[in-house]
């Protein structure tokens, strides 16, 4: 039965929600001010992603600590370990492959791509720090719109109308992006919601998580193409596609590419069937709480009385005996010997 949620709880839940962006937005500025001073260019975007996500952590826990009566439908920050983890994070690794894969092969099929290497102990550094602000950068987006904020959406309107509201800002966001198309908008708009399905489906960010990392890391490192407008992926591996912009996505990447939408929704198809959580569904922290108690209780025929062995005696088998033959003068119900 799902949780119905009062209205001084909704109120509170809308309160935590406009609180914790508000702290979002501050901690974007403290982290920028201090990764400039503490970083060099190189290593900026891993020292800001990080002091994003440990502010963000600790700011949200102590909301988490503060909120009364909290309703819990995901475990509190996301980011709890279960006997799942695992298998989310390989879930997630292996669908966003599958988007990535996907799309390059039709630009590869379209037109190919010309593909240069370089090996040099600059190029391997970079590809490290890429590896590192990929996975911090990815923790950071799942913390803000599919964690504690998207849970308070949630708590406040209902999962379908929060994952609606949470990727049509996450698309808005993106039309700041000069080099970003409308299908590169649609693009990121369908892949939140794959984020906040993820979220609700399994009760943990590590699905949505490893999903992002997958994508991010597919398409720049594996394949040297732009992510996103960017090009700090590819320090290693670097391709220029043939396929007209419509198909390859031009500047932008592959997200901006014609079949790339039609690849997250079969990536939302996936994790849909793959996850046995509803999304309407009581979701609790860590998953479902199963009752295994059965509704009604079974009726199972009544066994037939088990014989008791005698104290002190041996089992007689008794067996049928054949009728005296007439004139014995024998009782025929008398199996004594004569």
């Amino acid at each position: 039965m799902t949780t119905v949620l009062t209205t001084t709880q909704r109120t509170r839940a809308l309160l935590l929600l406009i609180v914790s962006i508000l702290f979002y937005k501050a901690v974007e500025v403290f982290a920028s001010r201090a990764a400039f001073l503490l970083a060099g260019s190189a290593w900026f975007d891993v020292v800001y992603e990080s002091l994003r996500l440990v502010l963000l952590l600790a700011g949200f826990s102590l909301l988490v600590r503060l909120q009364l009566q909290p309703v819990e439908r995901i475990s509190p920050l996301g980011w709890a370990r279960t006997g799942e983890t695992r298998l989310q994070i390989g879930m997630g690794t292996a669908v966003g492959w599958g988007i990535a894969v996907a799309v390059v092969s039709a630009i590869v099929l379209a037109g190919g791509l010309q593909i240069f290497f370089d090996f040099s102990a600059a190029s391997w550094g970079a590809f490290f720090l890429a590896l590192l602000m990929t996975g911090l950068g990815a923790a950071v987006r799942q913390t803000i719109f599919a964690g504690f904020p998207f849970q308070k959406l949630t708590d406040a309107v209902g999962p379908w109308l929060a994952t609606i509201a949470t990727a049509c800002f996450v698309g808005f966001t993106q039309t700041q992006d000069l080099q970003a198309g409308r299908i590169a908008i649609v693009t990121v708009i369908l892949l939140q919601v794959l984020f906040c399905i993820a979220a609700l489906r399994t009760g943990s960010l590590w699905l949505g998580w490893a999903l992002d990392v997958a994508v991010r890391l597919s398409l720049g490192a594996v394949f040297g193409l732009p992510v996103a407008g960017s090009g700090k992926y590819t320090s290693v591996i670097l391709s220029n596609s043939r396929a007209p912009d419509w198909l390859s996505g031009g500047a932008y990447g592959p997200a901006g590419s014609l079949l790339a939408p039609l690849a997250v929704l079969v990536g939302i198809y996936v994790v849909v069937r793959v996850t046995r959580v509803d999304v309407i569904a009581n979701i609790r922290p860590g998953g479902i709480a199963l009752d295994l108690q059965p509704q009604h209780a079974p009726s199972f025929p009544a066994a037939d009385p088990v014989p008791v062995k005698p104290a002190g005696g041996s089992l007689v088998q008794i067996v049928p005996v054949s009728a005296p033959p007439a004139g014995s003068g024998q009782d025929p119900g008398d199996t004594s010997s004569s």
